[in-house]
């Protein structure tokens, strides 16, 4: 073999030493297509991570006093927009939209007391002191001694005068909240998560509180003129024997008795039975939720739960107290996930 022959021989060996590997890789890098190039312009993914939830809930509202305080059957429908952290936590607001809830009710007793209310000069009598004169004691705790034959007081006629009380009341709710979730992990498609939420409701309130003549089922309006006093009269109500009229010793709601606060008022100032109140009340508001999501396709789960929610506290009726609004419900919505 020439020189020429001995150099191309000694050249292929030198390659075939080099080992496969280099010549798969060259190969495979001279198959694959180039990189394209990108320039500041060209659009970017948006990342899967937001979504998009509605649902409806259906369960027990209950609502402040009225009467009695009720547990009446409530529905909301919720709409809000999240993201999707990580493959635990994501977070979501929302805007809750809840049934509006409206009340009557009639009744002629207060706490068990029968509600009397003045019906006029007829109703009325005066009481004179006897012979001997009189002591008694004032509203404000002072004493006034009369001589025989003055004017002491006026004297209430319980057979005469009694009101029925009429009250009415309607509420409407919303809520903005900001919700955080736990996914507890997935099995068979099935996510259990554990959640929490505050923010923000709005609760508008329109109630009356009536009281109308049982004799002739007019609304019942004291006026001053009507329980006119003379001078020297005590501003203050009285049986037969000269003692002063409460709540606890009359039995029963006797006048002045205001029936919305139990107090005993002076004649002088008629008190207002008939109330009402108009308002709205911003509050602060919080949920606790659980349930689970199930993935019916790549980007929709179907999601079942359970949430408490607490609107905060609300005067419901004029004069009444003031008391939480909360529910129990079953939720059950649809989650968007956006591509």
């Amino acid at each position: 073999m020439n020189g020429v022959g001995r150099l191309a021989l000694a050249a292929l060996a030198a390659a075939t030493l080099a080992g496969p590997a280099r010549a798969a890789d060259w190969l495979q890098n001279f198959m694959q297509p180039a990189p394209e190039e990108t320039t500041i312009g060209d659009p970017v993914e948006l990342g899967t991570g937001w979504y998009l939830r509605g649902d409806a809930g259906a369960g027990f509202d209950t609502l402040p006093n009225f009467g009695a305080k009720p547990t009446l059957s409530g529905w909301s429908v919720d709409l809000g927009a999240g993201y999707k952290i990580n493959n635990w936590l994501r977070v979501d607001l929302g805007l809750d939209m809840r049934k509006p809830q409206s009340f009557s009710s009639n009744s002629q007793t207060v706490n068990g007391k029968q509600i009397i209310c003045p019906g006029g000069a007829t109703a009325l009598q005066t009481l004179h002191a006897g012979a001997g004169g009189a002591t008694i004691t004032e509203l404000d705790g002072s004493t006034q001694t009369y001589a025989a034959g003055d004017q002491i007081g006026y004297v209430w006629d319980p057979i005469l005068g009694t009101c029925n009380q009429q009250s009415t009341a309607s509420m409407s709710s919303m809520a903005a909240l900001l919700n955080g979730y736990i996914d507890l992990g997935t099995w068979g498609g099935f996510t259990p998560y554990i959640g929490a939420g505050a923010g923000v409701a709005r609760i508008a309130t329109n109630s009356s509180v009536n009281y109308y003549d049982n004799s002739s089922g007019a609304l019942y309006a004291p006026t001053a003129g009507q329980w006119a006093e003379t001078a020297g009269t005590p501003l203050t109500w009285i049986n037969a024997n000269g003692q002063i009229l409460t709540a606890s010793q009359s039995g029963s709601l006797a006048p002045p008795v205001n029936p919305n606060t139990g107090k005993l008022e002076s004649i002088a100032s008629p008190p207002a039975w008939n109330l009402s109140r108009n308002g709205t009340r911003y509050n602060f508001a919080w949920s606790l939720m659980a349930g689970t999501a199930y993935t019916l396709t790549r980007n929709l789960k179907l999601d079942i739960g359970f949430r408490y929610l607490n609107l905060g506290s609300v005067q419901y009726l004029p004069g009444g107290p003031s008391s939480a609004i909360t529910a129990k419900e079953v939720h059950v919505g649809l989650r968007y996930q956006i591509d």
